[in-house]
């Protein structure tokens, strides 16, 4: 009794870890765009222009979409943000929900209007479809949309990983090995999906998340090169909700200046480029995070430091 019990701890020590590795996880991410979609087509968060609606009609909390191809006809449907401002294509999740009554095979989003970035298609089985870069496709056997009732779909990519995830209500669809090649179409729509056929049913509640821009400044000194790379103590310490970070670059190099909380859990990114040398100072405002302790770690070429800040309440 106690070898099979010890057995089934085990089993279920390894499901656990396997649906932990498998969750849906946006950290390291901040809120730039929110399309609730329940009255009107304004961005809640006030950082876009209202999203563009053409023969939808608002329904069951979302907007009701025709599925008449919009490109061939004057009464399709189209729905489609602006060029979304702070979406960076190295880092962002895209979140939303949808219901139908029938199982067609169409889309349930596209990024990008030209260029199909990535994306995610309902097919006639029930099962889903997600869309990397045009016309490469994947798709999970095992998950499956229901009729007339709410889901929640995502996606999330991460260029330095060269991974993207796709998920059903928190379950992984697929996680695919690609890099975004057509990162210039900063919109979402489900006006078509390039097959003469557009989304037909509920569409509600759009979420944009992209790489958290708590970075406020960016300061460069000129003058004399300096001689080594160095990476200071951030001023003040302790602060709150503010504080300034200086970091000398000895030969020009691509600089990653990022910050974790005491779990290891990234939080901040404040520095991803290429950068000339010379000193420079970057303003971390953290009005988002809460009280504690954290560390910020630079990497430059071979030069890599990490120093410990506080947040005060």
């Amino acid at each position: 009794m106690l070898k099979m019990n010890t057995i089934f701890l085990s089993v279920l020590s390894i499901l656990l870890i396997v649906q932990f590795s498998l969750a849906q996880d946006f950290s390291g991410l901040s809120l730039i765009a929110h399309y609730p979609l329940d009255s009107d087509s304004s961005d809640a968060t006030g950082n876009n222009p209202p999203i563009y609606l053409s023969n939808v009609t608002f329904k069951d909390g979302g907007v009701y979409c025709n599925g008449i191809y919009a490109g061939n006809s004057p009464d399709g449907s189209e729905v489609r943000t602006p060029d979304l401002k702070d979406l960076d294509f190295k880092k962002f999740a895209i979140q939303l929900r949808f219901k139908v009554d029938e199982y067609l095979y169409q889309p349930v989003f596209i990024g990008g209007v030209i260029w199909r970035w990535t994306g995610l298609y309902l097919k006639t089985d029930s099962t889903l479809e997600a869309l990397h870069n045009d016309r490469s496709f994947s798709l999970n056997p095992q998950i499956h949309y229901k009729l007339n009732v709410f889901h929640t779909i995502a996606v999330y990519y991460d260029s330095l990983q060269g991974l993207a995830k796709w998920y059903l209500d928190g379950a992984l669809i697929d996680s695919v090995a690609f890099e975004i090649y057509h990162g210039n179409d900063p919109t979402i729509t489900i006006a078509h999906g390039g097959e003469g056929m557009t989304f037909k049913g509920v569409f509600d509640d759009l979420r944009v998340y992209s790489i958290k821009k708590t970075s406020t400044g960016l300061f460069a000194d000129k003058g004399k090169e300096p001689e080594r790379f160095t990476l200071a103590q951030n001023y003040p310490n302790p602060f709150n909700p503010s504080t300034t970070i200086e970091y000398a670059v000895a030969k020009q190099c691509h600089v990653q200046l990022k910050v974790y909380n005491v779990l290891g859990n990234l939080v901040a990114t404040l520095v991803d480029d290429e950068r000339r040398p010379g000193i420079y100072r970057v303003k971390f405002n953290a009005d988002e995070l809460p009280s504690g302790v954290y560390f910020y770690k630079i990497q430059m070429m071979d030069f890599q430091a990490v120093r410990k800040m506080i947040i005060m309440e």
